[in-house]
């Protein structure tokens, strides 16, 4: 047979057929990578996320321990200045505050 096409635009059955085993071929090869790579990421997804929530609890590990130190400092410091005299007490915003939480706790 005559590798040329002939006048109908057919390619000839060898050729076809070659072709045909070929993309097979390939199509198992394809398959067989889409399969590798779906178990790859099947298998590392969750440890992905595992990694994920581990680094996210420490981020709130050290978030906390931030708060609890500037907690503990500004707590100090209101010691201090009431110790040496320099906290002032404004009454009237002192009762304002009392007013408004007593009316929160209402509602």
């Amino acid at each position: 047979m005559s590798t040329t096409r002939s006048i109908t635009g057919r390619e000839p059955v060898k050729d076809v057929g070659a072709k045909r085993v070929q993309t097979a071929k390939g199509a198992e090869s394809s398959q067989a990578t889409k399969a590798a790579s779906t178990t790859a990421t099947a298998e590392t997804a969750p440890t992905r996320i595992a990694e994920s929530v581990q680094t996210a609890a420490k981020l709130m590990d050290v978030a906390e321990q931030e708060l609890k130190r500037a907690d503990e400092e500004k707590l100090e410091e209101l010691k201090n200045a009431i110790k040496d005299g320099r906290f002032k007490v404004n009454p009237d915003k002192l009762a304002a505050r009392l007013v408004a939480d007593a009316f929160d706790d209402l509602y």
